[in-house]
């Protein structure tokens, strides 16, 4: 039987049982519905559901992949079954299977616990104080989002680069991710950025765990005054000394550096300012000493610029192109 909206009876039951099966309320009024795609999708979804995913897009992927597999373990189960393409019973088993994947893309996504944005630095420096008294100073075009927050442990998730002073309290655990990596602490000072394909920690006061989130055995314990660099193809630099203000002197508002090459002076100034800059291979590979004040984006490209004997020219939108004086 239809009903005015084209929806058959069974199309609808095979739905709203989907639904309050994903809910956790069977219902009592829409039959045994023996259905093994819904079984699938529901199989699906209790494994799925409970781990929060940060990546939309992979996500849904994995979701249609998942569904893919089991419509084709089923082809391979029913090989008699076959339809034409102008079948209208192949149309409407069709049609039911796309319902059921709209509803669970639906209430699979409603139901991922979102990371929240708790603060945000736009063009300017901006602190926070978390609901434990930590305080997080976020530089320039950087995000903080909160994981989880409760009485034994704080989770948080980082883009770009904060300093935090994180609050002693031996019975709660304070955890910050990146895209690669884990950092944990009880009571401590240090600055996290992760920029330029690695997570790099300086650690200031206290202890700090630097581990990569894809092997958890790969892990370094930090001292106060030492540096470590996950990198992209997530090794851990031995941690070793460095100079604080080589890592924190974005919070006065420039940059302190010694032997580094402009590229990588380039990359944070690219994160700094959301610009994009070119140069030349032989400019890239300069060593460079000394500071850079952080105050406004024309003055630093035009002080940068000077020391490496050109300028910066626009060449498009937000993005500056390194020129040899004439």
């Amino acid at each position: 039987m239809k009903r005015p909206d084209n929806i058959s009876d069974k199309d609808r039951k095979l739905a709203e049982e989907l639904r309050n099966r994903l809910e956790g309320n069977p219902s009592s009024d829409t039959g045994n519905v023996n259905d093994p795609l819904l079984q699938s999708l529901i199989e699906f979804k209790e494994s799925e559901v409970a781990e929060p995913s940060v990546d939309l897009s992979s996500s849904k992927e994995k979701s249609w992949n998942y569904i893919k597999q089991n419509i084709n373990q089923s082809s391979t189960r029913k090989k008699t079954a076959f339809y034409r393409l102008g079948s209208i019973n192949h149309l409407g088993k069709i049609a039911a299977a796309i319902t059921i994947s709209v509803l669970l893309s639906i209430y699979y996504f409603q139901t991922q616990t979102p990371l929240q944005p708790i603060a945000a630095a736009d063009v300017t420096i901006q602190s926070v104080t978390l609901t434990d008294g930590s305080n997080v100073t976020l530089r320039p075009h950087s995000t903080l989002f909160k994981k989880k927050s409760g009485d034994r442990s704080h989770t948080y998730y980082l883009d770009g680069e904060a300093y935090f002073d994180v609050v002693k309290n031996e019975n709660r655990t304070f955890t910050v991710h990146t895209e690669s990596g884990i950092v944990e602490v009880l009571g401590t000072e240090f600055n996290l950025r992760t920029w330029d394909n690695a997570t790099d920690v300086y650690l200031k006061t206290g202890s700090l765990r630097l581990s990569s989130t894809d092997d958890d055995e790969a892990a370094v314990l930090l001292s106060p005054g030492e540096f470590s660099s996950l990198r992209k193809d997530q090794t851990i630099s031995t941690p070793g000394s460095a100079d604080e203000k080589l890592f924190t002197s974005w919070r006065n508002n420039e940059i302190i550096f010694t032997n580094r090459t402009a590229e990588s002076i380039f990359s944070e100034l690219e994160h700094h300012y959301s610009i994009t800059i070119v140069a030349p291979e032989n400019i890239n590979d300069e060593i460079l000493g000394g500071s850079l004040s952080l105050e406004n984006s024309t003055q630093t490209l035009e002080n940068l610029g000077t020391v490496l004997g050109g300028r910066f020219i626009t060449s498009g939108t937000n993005t500056y192109k390194f020129v040899f004086s004439e």
